[in-house]
Order: C-alpha cells, then structure tokens, then sequence
C-alpha cells in the first residue's frame, strides 16, 4: 500500500516539556510523597520503580507545571537507548501522583495528532532509528528538545490514526493485564516463603518448639546449613566456535527492564565472558543487589542451549533443596538485605557481591519433607508465572511487528482484524 500522507514534523504536533531540576537532598522514600520521574525508572514500553525517588509534598507548591497525566509519553533524554531499546514509556493511573525530572521529556499530542497515536509513533523503529544515530555526549549520552521536535514523519488521517491504535491498543492492554498478574504471583510466592520460613508458620507448625540457634529461633529438627555444602555455583565458560550453527537463550541485565523473556543469539556470535548453562538453574545478579534481578532457568527438555552474561551467579545441583526452595530463598527479602549489606561500592551503581561471599552464607535448613511440600505449593504459580511472560512475548513480537508497517502506511489498517485473546 502506498500512502499520499503529508510529511510532518513532531515539534508541530506536540507540547513537549522537559523536567524540573529537583533537589536531591530532599528526596525521601516516603510513599506519601509524590513520586519523581527519572530516567532510570523509564524501561522499554513500561516504568519501573525499583530505584524510586519522591518529592515531599509540603515542598510540590508551585510545582503544578511538572505534574503528569494519564497517557502523557515520557522520554529519557540521558542515555535514551540502551542495548534493551529506546527508554520511552506512557503514563498509567498507578504511576501517579508524579512529578517531571530534568532530562526527561513529556509529550502531549495537539492539533490533528492524537496522543494514542503518539505513543506508538515514539515506541515505532522509525523514531528508535531515529534517535540512535544523533545521540551525542561522551560521559553521558543524549539528545536535546529540539531534535525530538525535528524528528519527521507520515502524518495519517484522524480516523486512520484510530483504527491503528483501536487495532494495537488492545494488545498493549492485555500486556499490562498480564504483567500485574505476575507480579502478584511473584508477590504470592515471596510471601508463602516467607510464611513457611522466615516466620515458621507452616503446616503442623503448632505442634513443634522453637529452639535457638546462631541463626535466632528455628523449630525444633531444623537445623542450619553452608550455602555452598547445599548448591553448585556453576562457571561453563564458552567457546564459540563450537556452536556456531546454534541458537542459545542469553539471559543478561537488560532483560529486566520489564521482565522479557532472555533474547536470543547465535553461537557464531557468542564472545568470551559468558557462561553455558546446563539443566535447572537460579540465576541472582551479582550487580546492584537491591535490585533483586534473578532468574530460574528450565533447560528440561528444550533442544536450545542457554548462556548467561557474567553479571550472574548460577546456583544448580541442590543437595537436599529443591529449586523452587533456591528461588524462594535468593528472592526474600531477608537474604536482598544480607547481600546489601555484604555488597562493596558507595553507590547503587558500584555495588557487586562476591559470589564467595554467598556461597559462605549459612541459612536456616528445614526438612526434606517441608521442603517438597512447600514446592508442591509454589510451583503451580511459578508455571502460571512463565505461561504469562511467554504470552507477552507473542503478544509483543505480533505488535512489533505490525506496528512499523502501521504507522508508515505499508499497511492498510482496515484489512486487518487483530483480536487480542
């Protein structure tokens, strides 16, 4: 299909403002203070709040300018594309109340753009391919107001612009429906870890003392263990130029932008510094561990290889744990706290834990018997977790790959009947 639609400039179609330079000495983590948008809280396609900031509201007087809405697209303008893609994102109902930070830019649609459109037009490979090549800075990577404003386009008609996004925004809705269900799963297995282990509330636990232990109180026949007599912390280093004809699962940082699923590389392109994973698996970052970046990895069955970047520590082999345990265990909030503490660096950005530092770490060690029960349990949500990633992975590969087509005119929307199920 070719298109007579006009050539358009964003800077005619938008309202773009840039963020306010908020102090950070009064930043709190007060959670009823109003949040602050940062670049490091844009992802691809989504927020995230693992390095949240706030502004107290006694101070937001006069601030009203700053404040986001609904549907605004919010760009980073600091290191605007990374290896996971471009660092843009819209605004949902359960970001707000927030607040604009400098270099982050917020985009509202006027005139004959609609802010529907928007949104796909800035996540489109044609603004990413844009933006790529005119990033400037060495220390610091970015772009300026002004080349987000000059960036061209094909402008489509008002109505075609609805059906596109009535076509695509579905999906995208499925896609956040389904991300907030896992991490309510994800919430739902922390907590009955926590339950089971921290708090020692599990099945015929009123039945049994506690003692004390180098640990603090545990029931009674529990005992304590040496991380390292419980788990392998496997090191498969990899050499190319035996797998060049196949393709492996990479799991890295980036993937955690917004939980996707590991990328996928082909052997020929494998470089040193990476790490063969063979079998079950966990997988915790040894990077920022405040983060809590983990993983579990099921090679059962599947055909393709898998290879880890060395930012992971792969933990396989359990002796008497199961891996549903292993995870339960490297995702609590206890065990985040103990590998904060034990991190070097001044800084989130130079934290690192030494793998042999947790491989030291001695831990509560429950029965065999409550150890499988416990499994039995969790791992139905673990799966129901995993079918959820995998949907949004289709969902997701489907819309990429309309939308350039899209959003050029290549496409004609009205041939189409995409419904998201």
């Amino acid at each position: 299909m070719t298109t007579c639609w006009p050539l358009a400039k964003l800077g005619d179609h938008v309202d773009l403002l840039a963020g306010f330079a908020f102090k950070s000495r009064y930043f709190t983590g007060e959670p009823g203070d109003i949040r602050l948008l940062r670049g490091a809280n844009i992802g691809q396609g989504s927020l995230k709040w693992d390095q949240e900031r706030r502004w107290p509201r006694s101070r937001a007087d006069g601030q009203s300018k700053f404040r986001l809405a609904v549907d605004d697209v919010v760009l980073a303008m600091d290191r605007p594309w990374i290896n996971a893609g471009l660092k843009w994102s819209v605004v949902r109902e359960a970001d707000l109340p927030m607040l604009l930070v400098q270099r982050v830019a917020r985009l509202r649609a006027s005139g004959s753009l609609s802010q529907d459109y928007l949104r796909y037009l800035i996540g489109s490979p044609q603004f990413e391919a844009y933006v790529r090549p005119i990033v400037t800075g060495v220390n610091v990577p970015h772009i300026s107001p002004t080349q987000i404003r000059n960036f061209s386009f094909q402008l489509p008609p008002r109505d075609v612009q609805d059906s596109v996004t009535n076509l695509l925004r579905p999906v995208d809705d499925l896609i956040e429906d389904n991300r907030r269900r896992i991490e309510i799963l994800e919430e739902m297995a922390r907590l009955l870890f926590r339950e089971w282990f921290v708090h020692f509330r599990y099945p015929g636990h009123e039945d049994v003392e506690l003692v004390d232990s180098d640990l603090g109180p545990i029931p009674e026949g529990w005992g304590q263990t040496c991380i390292a007599d419980e788990l392998d912390l496997q090191r498969f280093n990899v050499k190319p130029f035996e797998y060049v004809d196949e393709v492996f699962d990479h799991y890295s940082i980036p993937a955690f932008d917004d939980r996707r699923l590991p990328s996928l590389e082909l052997g020929a392109r494998i470089k040193s510094g990476k790490y063969l994973l063979e079998g079950e698996s966990v997988m915790v970052s040894k990077l920022n561990p405040r983060f809590r970046r983990v993983w579990r990895v099921d090679r059962s069955g599947l055909s393709r290889r898998a290879v880890a970047s060395t930012e992971f520590m792969v933990f396989a082999n359990p002796v008497r744990w199961t891996l549903p345990f292993v995870y339960g265990l490297v995702t609590s909030t206890g065990f985040t706290s103990r590998l904060i503490a034990m991190a070097g660096g001044t800084s989130t950005s130079h934290q690192r834990v030494k793998p042999a530092d947790i491989m030291n770490m001695n831990v509560v060690n429950p029965p065999a018997g409550i150890v499988l029960r416990y499994s039995d349990q969790v791992q139905p949500i673990l799966k129901l977790t995993d079918n959820l990633l995998r949907q949004n992975e289709v969902l997701r590969e489907a819309r990429d790959l309309l939308l350039p087509r899209l959003v050029s005119g290549e496409l004609d929307v009205s041939e189409l009947d995409l419904v998201a199920v």
